[in-house]
């Protein structure tokens, strides 16, 4: 106790009160799963963007070589895709005799992660249409497999990363590609 010239007093309160530090606690928390989940999006986000980063230098590739002569087909697969899983598939057109690879090489192009246990939703669209296959033309043009000789509108390719019963756990990312040119026109969330 202290005195003081008006009586005797208590000592100054010291530490906090458990509603106090029940309140910081909580306050914690909550900014530690706000970072948590922003530092998810993050990571799988990047991983969205790195694979459609590899699909462009593929496509592209592709596209350089039927330039050379030989159309190209590309065929695309989109359920039940995990890391290592074959997305993007090329074979000639029609059999070809000009090279060993005349579609490019590698042949083909898996999703792949740092993790290896990544899954993923594709889907594949021009318009209102799913997109399977597409040839690449020595003209530098794309036709349309299935039905006219090219697409309306561009080819948008929407990745984004699935827990393992293939439902979406992250923002879509995209590629947008020319429905005529075959070439890339943007990759992000904003190509979507």
């Amino acid at each position: 106790m202290i005195l003081t010239n008006s009586g005797i007093s208590r000592h100054p309160r010291s530490g906090y009160s458990l509603p106090e530090l029940v309140i910081v606690v909580v306050i914690l928390g909550v900014l530690a799963s706000i970072s948590i989940a922003y530092i998810s999006e993050t990571w799988k986000g990047q991983i969205a963007i790195a694979n459609l980063e590899n699909m462009r230098a593929w496509i592209e590739s592709v596209r350089r070589s039927s330039l050379r002569g030989q159309s190209c087909t590309i065929a695309i697969t989109t359920t039940n895709l995990r890391d290592s899983g074959l997305v993007l598939d090329s074979e000639p057109f029609i059999n070809s005799s000009i090279n060993t690879s005349p579609c490019g090489s590698p042949t083909s192009l898996s999703l792949e992660s740092n993790y290896r246990k990544e899954h993923y939703l594709l889907s594949v669209k021009t318009g209102a249409s799913n997109v399977s296959s597409f040839v690449m033309t020595p003209r530098g043009t794309l036709f349309n497999t299935t039905a006219t000789p090219a697409f309306p509108d561009d080819i948008i390719f929407n990745l984004s990363i699935a827990n393992s019963n293939y439902q979406q756990t992250s923002k879509s990312y995209c590629l947008r590609m020319s429905g005529f040119l075959g070439t890339i026109e943007a990759i992000g969330s904003r190509a979507c």
